[in-house]
């Protein structure tokens, strides 16, 4: 690269003797102080007069060190050949995508303090031409091309046109592109090789059940001869910008894609699958399926769920409050939390709004580390879930996610579709996305005006279709006899039905629970053990081996599938072993039976389970060396260690 190029990727440049001077993008530079000159062997000289590390200053704008070096003579110098602006629906950019002389791209973006990102944005629907796509008027067609080069020839020949900005390739077309094709006439448009007709068909097999009709062209057949990887440019610029005609006769004749789906692209009989998955009862009672797990006892389980009061009622502090109590893993209301990263979206606040809140529910605690935040995200039509989707791969712990509120994801009605299909649409959407990761996703809503002493489920704002999705419902209400005093209603699929009674604390801006929630939780923990199918094993080997039973977590397997009320081995060795460590404390609190382990020589280990309590016995712990129990089975003299 020439010193030009590189200084063309940072902000607050002038110029400074031979050399230029600008902000340094690693540290809050208010002064320019990264220096940048030509080096005598002929790259060029990059150094923070703060310190900073000159690989982390190149890293913060999208570039290495191999950019600053010399150039060879092998090796060409890279250079921008082209720049596509992406805009939003509304014509306010977004980002550019810099296209190189070596066909290599990347992006760049400004913040909101006008900082160049040398990184691709997240959480925006990326697509080119987007703000040409939404204002175009529905009754006439669009294309679908595969590059930006490939939009911007039709562009000029007044044909609108579209692409995705990761080219062809599986996956690519994302689930948030799909609503912005509604009710269009589309036509689509990739290059001449597999990936790219592939392609194709993928983008009309995910547009198609909205679209007013889709066709895919192959401009093969008015170019016989057109080279692999050709594409639409190669056929304007070898015919001439009037050959667009015939691509306009070619589309009237096309038929619509799915007039010719099952002609063109049937599934050969051998690799039809039926979309049934059918299995039978006994085969479902003859596999082993992990409980729900629980992110607040009694009251919070993975899978989407939904917490609605009137406005101003508190709930913001309550989603605060229970994010922070995961994060940390300290009580929520009064029951045991299961650690984990927690994501609240605070859609509806600021940074500095949260920041005050925050000091209040810490308390002049550390503030956990797993607690994080959004203030933006895109909507549901706009890849939120792709978003969400790229966040779990940075964030594979992460257990939570608090949606604060749920319409600034909803966007605003087409008015096409009734109240409980678009309900029942969007919130299955959250819901499949929070089983697929098996975490929790929590959407904070409203109630309605009119009371309901019936069922205050029924108060829930909007169609009973967003009753009908949800795994965990939430209500908060008030009654004028008791104002100090808030009702919590829960049901769920995997809770039972009940009420709390709450109360606010003012000075500590925290919800607090009214009566024994230890009991309650002791209740829930205590239910939770019962019904552990390894509990049930354990038991049950405890039980054969007359007080003591010694084996391999396989052996313990063919307990559980010999065992008439399981009758089916529970999980992989390993995962087992992890299983009954966790246990250790409820199986010696519940049943008196301690938990230890032996080297079984190279074969690995043996576990012992003993009712350790019922013979005044000490709780075991991993030993070495014999076994501290007798050939025939039963506890020796020896003290536990």
């Amino acid at each position: 690269m020439t010193i030009s190029d590189v200084v063309a990727h940072f902000n607050g440049v002038h110029k400074s003797g031979n050399g230029y001077r600008c902000r340094c993008p690693a540290h809050d530079d208010k002064k320019p102080s990264l220096m940048i000159r030509p080096a005598d062997n002929g790259g060029i000289l990059l150094k923070c007069m703060a310190g900073c590390e000159t690989k982390d200053v190149l890293e913060e704008v999208g570039l290495t060190l191999q950019d600053l070096m010399a150039p060879q003579n092998t090796k060409p110098r890279k250079s921008i050949t082209a720049v596509y602006n992406y805009y939003d629906a509304n014509g306010g950019k977004r980002a550019e995508k810099v296209r190189y002389d070596d066909k290599s791209f990347t992006w760049r973006y400004e913040d909101e303090d006008g900082k160049t990102i040398w990184k691709k944005p997240q959480g925006v629907c990326l697509l080119y031409n987007l703000n040409i796509l939404a204002n175009y008027p529905k009754g006439k067609p669009i294309y679908i091309v595969e590059g930006e080069k490939d939009a911007d020839t039709l562009m000029r020949l007044k044909l609108p046109a579209v692409c995705t900005p990761d080219g062809a390739g599986p996956g690519k077309f994302r689930a948030g592109y799909v609503e912005w094709f509604r009710d269009r006439h589309v036509i689509i448009l990739g290059d001449n090789d597999e990936i790219g007709r592939q392609y194709m068909e993928e983008e009309a097999c995910k547009i198609a059940p909205v679209v007013a009709s889709v066709k895919v062209l192959d401009l093969r057949e008015l170019w016989a001869d057109m080279p692999e990887h050709g594409d639409i440019s190669d056929y304007i610029s070898k015919f001439g910008d009037e050959a667009i005609k015939n691509v306009e006769t070619l589309a009237d004749n096309t038929p619509v894609w799915s007039e010719r789906e099952q002609r063109d692209h049937a599934v050969p009989e051998q690799e039809a699958v039926s979309p049934l998955k059918v299995f039978s009862a006994k085969e479902l009672m003859g596999k082993y399926i992990a409980p729900t797990e629980f992110i607040v006892n009694a009251l919070l389980p993975t899978g989407f769920a939904l917490l609605a009061s009137p406005p101003k009622y508190g709930k913001s502090w309550l989603a605060l409050d229970l994010c922070y109590s995961v994060a940390s893993g300290r009580n929520f209301l009064g029951f045991t939390t299961h650690p984990g990263q927690t994501m609240y979206m605070a859609l509806e606040d600021t940074p500095a709004r949260l920041q005050s809140r925050l000091k209040i529910v810490a308390q002049g605690e550390p503030i956990p580390d797993g607690l994080n935040f959004l203030t933006e995200a895109p909507e549901l039509q706009q890849d939120l879930i792709g978003a969400l989707d790229r966040l779990i791969l940075q964030m594979p712990e992460l257990k939570l996610i608090v949606i604060d509120t749920l319409q600034m994801i909803r966007g605003v009605s087409n008015g096409r579709e009734n109240e409980y299909a678009r309900d029942y649409k969007e919130m299955r959407i959250l819901k499949e996305f929070a089983d697929r990761h098996k975490l929790c996703v929590l959407a904070i809503h409203h109630t309605r005006k009119t009371a309901d002493e019936s069922d205050p489920f029924n108060r829930i704002s909007g169609g009973i279709g967003i009753q009908g999705v949800v795994d965990t419902a939430m209500v908060m209400e008030r009654e004028k006899r008791m104002e100090g005093q808030t009702r919590l209603s829960v049901t769920g699929r995997d809770i039972a039905s009940d009420e709390y009674t709450l109360s606010f604390d003012k000075t500590l801006c925290k919800w607090k629970m009214e009566g024994n929630a230890a009991d309650l939780d002791a209740q829930f923990a205590k239910e939770q053990y019962e019904s552990n199918e390894v509990v049930q094993a354990i038991r049950e080997a405890v039980t054969l081996g007359k007080g003591t039973w010694r084996g391999s977590m396989s052996d313990l397997n063919g307990v559980a599938q010999n065992t008439k009320y399981i009758g089916h081995v529970l999980c992989p060795p390993r995962t087992l072993s992890s299983m009954v460590t966790k246990l250790e404390d409820d199986l010696y609190r519940f049943d008196g039976v301690s938990h230890s382990t032996i080297q079984n020589g190279t074969g690995g280990k043996q576990h012992i389970f003993t009712q350790a309590q019922a013979q005044g016995l000490d709780k075991w712990v991993e030993v070495e060396g014999d076994c501290p129990f007798d050939t025939n089975g039963g506890p020796t003299n020896e003290p536990g260690q």
